[in-house]
């Protein structure tokens, strides 16, 4: 009876170390996610007047192509999202599921690890909307992403659009409105900067827009000085920012850029954002 007894407790302590060790070993993956310390927009103060868009644009335009230099931005449509835009026949054409939409520039596009051709950079520059779509996509979701990625370039410029054409910045792409698709092959994680809360912190395969000032539509020249985590243009250091931040544009309208950094937190299971999303580091 004593030995059943031993056996049993040394069972017991093995089961509860077990589950110790693998509690453990997977808050260490959740919950150690640390996000890239990039300098951001924190706040931007300036007058609500004619031409504010087209400075702030001009001012990245200058310096869209230098190192350390980036412009990132994330979008989640969930499938609720896209049942409303069916429901309210919002576009023509609709994504078949849920999906991440990255805003990236070129030189992001490396730091994600993502092989284009030099000749489909070359094509964001020059103005052509280049958008990546996952090679693990079905052909039929392939064709209806397409088609509704089409329809918002489209719908960019046109007479019904929310903007009136002759108040947006006329990029490239305005002149010569062309749209161009490519596949990519996922190979990691890709981290999400997401601004709520019950969203991925990672995702595998995203729709990416390689994003210049040539091909821009106003949704993303407008969107320039956006502040906090759904900022756009980041700086990798405190040097590299130092070299713009003192620009008669950014002094103008009294930008401040923060380094925002941080651990998330995993609200109970891994994937999902927990209140406080950044900490905000100034120094």
């Amino acid at each position: 009876m004593k030995n059943k007894i031993i056996i049993i407790s040394a069972v017991l302590v093995v089961f509860i170390l077990g589950i110790f060790i693998f509690i453990n070993s997977k808050r260490k993956l959740d919950i150690g996610f640390k996000v890239p310390n990039y300098y951001s927009i924190t706040s931007a103060f300036y007058e609500d007047k004619k031409g504010i868009f087209e400075e702030k644009y001009n001012w990245y335009k200058e310096i869209e192509n230098n190192n350390g230099v980036y412009l990132i931005n994330t979008t989640y449509f969930s499938n609720e999202m896209l049942k409303e835009y069916k429901r309210y026949n919002v576009y023509n054409n609709i994504p078949l599921k849920a999906f991440w939409y990255f805003t990236v520039s070129p030189n992001y596009l490396q730091i994600m690890n993502v092989n284009v051709s030099s000749e489909l950079i070359e094509k964001a520059k020059n103005g052509v909307r280049v958008f990546l779509i996952p090679d693990t996509y079905s052909k039929e979701e392939i064709s209806m992403m397409k088609s509704y990625l089409n329809e918002i370039a489209d719908r960019a410029f046109n007479p019904d659009s929310v903007r009136k054409p002759e108040d947006t910045i006329k990029t490239s792409f305005y002149e010569n409105p062309e749209v161009d698709f490519a596949s990519y092959t996922p190979n990691k994680e890709y981290f999400t900067f997401p601004s709520t809360n019950n969203v991925s912190l990672i995702e595998k395969e995203p729709i990416i827009f390689i994003c210049t000032t040539n091909n821009m539509i106003y949704f993303e020249s407008e969107s320039l000085f956006a502040t906090g985590i759904n900022s756009y243009i980041r700086f990798k250091d405190k040097k590299t920012l130092n070299q713009y931040k003192n620009d008669e544009v950014l002094n103008k309208y009294n930008v401040d850029f923060e380094k925002l950094s941080g651990i998330y937190k995993i609200n109970g299971r891994f994937g999902v954002v927990d209140k406080g999303i950044y900490n905000v580091f100034k120094d």
